[in-house]
């Protein structure tokens, strides 16, 4: 159903670029679109730059009254879902029992792994022996995935919230005092989610740029934030409630991005999820390129099947209010974005070759990756600006063009490569599609 979907896509939207390159024979199509991103985006930034200057009613919203003397603290059960973790979870275990909060609970949940993260586990058990720890080795029969993880732990847990972390994230004591209140001070939030940082950018351009991705990302989410719309969950360093976890069944044990997954149907279901950017979560970043391109992929390809599964019953029904509505035409529009410069840049060219007059839309089109850059440099620059206090007038502009050439490299040609290989082919089977962590020094 998903690839059927995917096709009808691609060929209405290439019958839609076709009519409109024809009815506006001035500019592409697309350029229209660009230009609706980019003002999408300008509107954002300047919301933000308000909220800085003045207590607008956004930032009222975001003070929080809840009172953790007064209301009581909630018990938090931390879960780790872990494949072959084994240079990492010590360090992570660590350094939550060094958590300035009074109740919580941690949970590794080993999913069958085969290098020394069972014995390291041992270990932690008999080291903590006096404290909330345990885990869980899965059987090699069970269903694989992280969302079969996850919801083989929701079934044990007793925590009021959930925190979940990779095994390769690193916290500050402090982490839940800046999440809890803004959890629960509004009985309609499922969920917060913290910032997350690269903690290994020293190591290489890849991981520099992956930070500098982040922050961007962290600028998109902190904006959906202020105006309402579909803040999403990032996997690592998110706090879900478990009321909200069973009204909506658990996670989907057929995405492959179980944090987009459950981010989309807790918002069809009426729930709020927050980003919180003054906290963050580090974790190890990807230094070589064939690792990063798996990550992407998978990333991608989960997106993009979350949008064919729920895009329908957003846009067509009551699920989710208008700016839930908004969001996803707005993403769908980013996967479709690429596809649709191709097509359009094929069209322009077969004008050419069969004789047709130049024409501004001949050089608007030819346009569009450039203009791209643009947009992708201009917003790096607004999250550079916001997020990393370090950074120097004169490496703004290095740092932007860099980022934005990373971005175009893998986001345009993976998002063409998953949309065209999910077209043609049945979908595969599942697989964790995990990455191989080395561990991050304790600073």
């Amino acid at each position: 159903m998903r690839r059927l979907t995917l096709v009808l896509a691609i060929l209405i939207s290439s019958a839609l670029i076709g009519v409109l390159g024809q009815a506006m024979p001035w500019a592409s199509a697309l350029f229209i679109l660009l230009l609706i991103m980019f003002t999408y985006m300008i509107m954002v930034n300047l919301l933000l730059w308000f909220d800085d200057l003045l207590p607008s009613r956004a930032e009222r919203k975001n003070q929080c009254t809840w009172n953790g003397e007064q209301e009581g603290w909630p018990h938090i059960s931390i879960v780790i879902p872990a494949h072959n973790e084994g240079p990492v979870i010590r360090s992570l275990v660590k350094q939550l029992f060094q958590l300035d909060y009074p109740r919580f609970d941690v949970l590794v949940m080993d999913d069958r792994s085969t290098d020394s993260t069972p014995s390291v586990l041992a270990q932690l058990a008999q080291e903590y022996a006096d404290k909330p720890f345990r885990f869980i080795s899965r059987d090699p029969s069970v269903v694989p995935g992280k969302s079969a993880v996850l919801n083989d732990a929701l079934a044990v847990i007793q925590g009021d919230l959930i925190a979940i972390f990779d095994a390769d994230a690193q916290v500050v004591p402090d982490f839940f005092n800046g999440l809890v209140p803004v959890l629960m001070d509004d009985e309609r939030v499922a969920g917060v989610q913290a910032r997350k940082v690269i903690g290994n950018t020293e190591q290489g351009v890849l991981a520099d740029c992956t930070n500098d991705e982040y922050m961007l990302d962290a600028l998109i989410q902190y904006g959906r934030d202020r105006i309402g719309g579909g803040v999403e969950f990032r996997g690592n360093g998110m706090l879900v409630k478990r009321a909200a976890m069973n009204d909506v069944g658990g996670w989907n044990e057929d995405s492959i991005t179980d944090d987009l997954d459950l981010s989309t149907r807790l918002h069809m279901a009426g729930w709020e999820i927050r980003f919180v950017p003054t906290t963050t979560v580090i974790e190890e970043g990807i230094v070589k390129p064939a690792p990063l391109l798996r990550q992407r992929r998978r990333w991608t390809q989960g997106a993009l099947e979350r949008y064919l599964d729920y895009a329908p019953k957003i846009l067509f029904s009551d699920a989710g209010g208008w700016t839930l509505k908004m969001d996803v035409v707005a993403y769908i529009i980013e996967f479709l974005y690429p596809m649709w410069v191709v097509m359009d840049h094929v069209y322009t060219i077969g004008q050419l070759i069969w004789g047709e007059p130049y024409s501004f839309h001949t050089w608007s089109t030819f346009m569009l990756l450039p203009l791209l850059g643009v947009f992708f440099a201009g917003m790096f620059m607004a999250a550079l600006v916001r997020f990393d206090k370090t950074l120097r007038w004169w490496e703004l502009p290095y740092r932007s063009v860099r980022s934005t050439l990373y971005m175009l490299l893998t986001w345009v040609p993976m998002t063409i490569y998953v949309m065209g290989k999910m077209a043609i082919r049945k979908q595969q089977g599942f697989n964790w599609g995990k990455t191989e962590h080395f561990g991050l020094s304790p600073s």
